[in-house]
């Protein structure tokens, strides 16, 4: 009888220390692994990035539409945006030439562009590097980091 209780302590002990041991490795396992530079140093998390400025390029842009047998309009609403400071500055700065780019652009669309999502997403890259064109010309510096259309409509 003696025997046997140390055996089931034993037994207990055993559970007990496999079941923390468990619980430890699913634990520390969940959490990652620190970055490690070169030669074995710990790095520290990247940093957060800046919380984005949206900036709206208002009224809409309202152009005709090339080489079409009736007459197509294309009305396009487009946000900018960045996480740079200044930019938005810039923007309102700049505001009058970049619309009139984006207009030229615009207006020199063919129907086909603009039906498929292949080449309204050329556009919108097209609308991004126009912008970013303009700041660069005017300002020495790039600024915007995307561009979103939140109305695109063609009659």
């Amino acid at each position: 009888m003696f025997k046997n209780k140390f055996v089931l302590i034993g037994l207990v002990v055993v559970l007990l220390l496999a079941t923390a041991g468990g619980t430890w490795f699913f634990v520390k396992g969940s959490q990652p692994a620190p970055a490690m530079a070169a030669g074995g140093a710990a790095v520290a998390p990247v940093a957060a990035l800046p919380k984005p400025k949206y900036y709206s390029l208002d009224p809409s842009f309202v152009v005709n539409l090339l080489n079409e047998r009736t007459t197509k309009f294309l009305q396009v609403d487009v946000q900018v945006m960045t996480r740079k400071d200044n930019v938005v500055e810039r923007l309102e700065t700049y505001d009058v030439r970049i619309r009139h780019e984006l207009i030229m652009m615009f207006s020199n669309l063919k129907k086909e562009q603009i039906n498929s999502i292949e080449g309204r997403k050329e556009i919108q890259q097209k609308v991004l590097d126009t912008i970013n064109d303009v700041l660069e010309a005017e300002t020495g510096r790039r600024g915007i980091d995307a561009v979103y259309f939140t109305k695109f409509v063609m009659q």
